[in-house]
């Protein structure tokens, strides 16, 4: 492997204190590294902060001693790994997957952010039963809600209630960021140069970002991703499914792009638009690209029943021409402040999740997860909420059914 002169991620976390954002920073670049090497059908099993060196490019995973292909069918892998940062599932036997290695990225993260470890126990037995018995120590102050629920969810004992892939993770603890920094090298060089170069590339035009918002939801890793999950699926006319479902999504983005392009230029350069028109079309812009990202993130979970559905759930995304109806987009009302906004956007990506769920051919838990949104709706103030959340009478009655 290359050289790369620095230090692990652990001795970094160890020698000093370092704020939110340089943690945050750090671990979204090693949550890179691990998308990347998943979309090549490879698990570690043994990630951790000693096992992610930091470079002049930013963090790189390494040490793949214990990694296999997951790509090769019925492969038999010995339980191993460290035992702190091993997922619960796997103590009962079960094969270590893109999940179990999300669960030991949650548990470094979460001593990174708050110094001290997710799980009590001083011996074997005593951790793994506070982990299956999902007893997390509560989280400190100071830390964004968003990204307690991120960690909370990636260390939930069930695999299930986790984030279908390392990539819906890392976009969840993502901020606003004009760039993305390294993937390690080695691993998806091609896909990992292709998402680099889209997004470390200088816009000069005022409309030129497209493209990387666009990388945000749907980029070369995910579409990589979703080939690697419908090829370990053993499923009638996988290949067909997957060429349709890639077709689907890139005119999705496509689509997507030309028309964020062209609300910019209104605006900016031929001034046919207002800024007020503008921002209203950006925001119903920005609610597709979440539904493609959700969806993308569901599909590279390897659920047959997720991929049995994956045409019927491209075609269900809302569609792109909808932000163009700039005289229905101004009947929406607005949140009454930024506080009430932020708030309504997270209660909407919720929404939107379960009905991206629901669309892939997911009935199980989806009703009673709609239920437990309804006193966030009602405590964001909100009102506008109660009328647009359709998933509680539309998971119910695709469970009837």
């Amino acid at each position: 492997m290359e050289l790369i002169e620095g230090e692990t991620l652990g001795h970094w976390q160890r020698e000093s204190e370092h704020s939110l954002a340089e943690v945050l920073a750090r671990y979204r670049e090693a949550g890179w590294g691990l998308a990347a090497e998943h979309a090549e059908g490879i698990v570690h099993r043994d990630f951790k902060p000693d096992n992610v060196l930091l470079g002049p490019s930013g963090a790189c995973v390494a040490d793949f001693g214990l990694a296999f292909d997951d790509s090769v069918p019925d492969v038999q892998v010995p339980l191993a790994g460290t035992p702190f940062y091993m997922a619960p599932e796997l103590y009962a036997g079960r094969k270590a997957d893109v999940r179990s290695d999300q669960y030991a990225f949650a548990v470094s993260l979460y001593g990174a952010l708050f110094r001290e470890q997710p799980f009590e126990g001083t011996t074997v037995p005593e951790l793994v039963a506070n982990k299956q018995a999902d007893r997390v120590r509560p989280m400190r102050g100071g830390v964004p809600r968003r990204v307690h629920k991120a960690v909370h969810r990636a260390l939930s004992a069930d695999p299930v209630q986790r984030f279908g892939s390392m990539h819906a993770l890392v976009r969840e603890l993502e901020r606003p960021r004009s760039r993305w920094l390294a993937v390690p090298a080695g691993l998806a060089a091609a896909v990992g140069v292709a998402i680099v170069t889209a997004v470390l590339t200088h816009h000069a035009a005022p409309c030129g970002g497209a493209d990387v918002e666009l990388a945000r939801s749907w980029n070369p890793i995910d579409r990589a991703m979703v080939a690697n999950a419908f090829a370990a699926a053993d499923l009638p006319f996988s290949d067909a499914t997957r060429r349709e479902v890639q077709r689907t999504l890139d005119h999705y983005a496509s689509d997507r792009r030309a028309m964020r392009v062209g609300a910019c230029e209104a605006t900016k350069v031929r001034a046919v638009q207002t800024e007020e028109v503008l921002s209203l079309r950006v925001g119903c812009l920005e609610q597709r690209l979440t539904a493609l990202g959700q969806l993308a993130s569901t599909l590279t979970d390897r659920d047959p029943g997720r991929l049995e559905n994956a045409v019927a759930a491209s075609h269900a995304l809302p569609p792109i021409s909808d932000c163009a109806d700039v005289a229905a987009l101004q009947l929406v009302v607005k949140p009454p402040n930024v506080k009430i906004a932020t708030r309504v956007k997270a209660i909407r990506d919720d929404l939107a999740r379960l009905n991206t769920r629901r669309d892939a051919g997911e009935t199980h838990g989806l009703l009673e997860s709609a239920r437990a949104l309804e006193p966030e709706v009602k405590a964001s103030g909100y009102r506008p909420l109660e009328v647009e959340r359709p998933c509680p009478k539309a998971i119910l009655s695709t469970k009837r059914s």
